[in-house]
């Protein structure tokens, strides 16, 4: 970031600056197949690691695993989380809808 020299895609992947190098011509479809899998992610948990990534540098190391321990408590009793280890149990791929209420009991599939 100091000095002019710019990287190429090659030297980027190797310094694990960026994770994947593809062509031109697959770059649509490659952002189209990423973006849906994450979609079919948990969410949820997605935001609270870009909030606790956010506000990294924000606070001491005390008050950011306090806040990271919050949103695992917070998101462990969600309706994701249920379905994530009911999921895993079961050896199938789960189904996350990006809830965050409290589960009340198994949910219909």
């Amino acid at each position: 970031m100091l000095t002019p020299r710019r990287l190429t895609a090659a030297e980027a992947l190797a310094m694990g600056l960026i994770t994947e190098v593809v062509a031109d011509a697959e770059l649509f479809e490659r952002v189209q197949d990423v973006g849906a899998r994450l979609a079919k992610g948990p969410t949820a948990a997605y935001g609270a690691v870009k909030r606790l990534l956010a506000q990294t540098f924000e606070q001491d190391f005390v008050a950011q695993t306090d806040a990271e321990g919050q949103e695992i408590a917070r998101l462990s009793g969600a309706a994701d989380a249920a379905e994530g280890i009911a999921a895993f149990l079961e050896k199938r791929r789960p189904l996350f809808r990006g809830e965050t209420a409290p589960t009340t009991g198994p949910k219909p599939r």
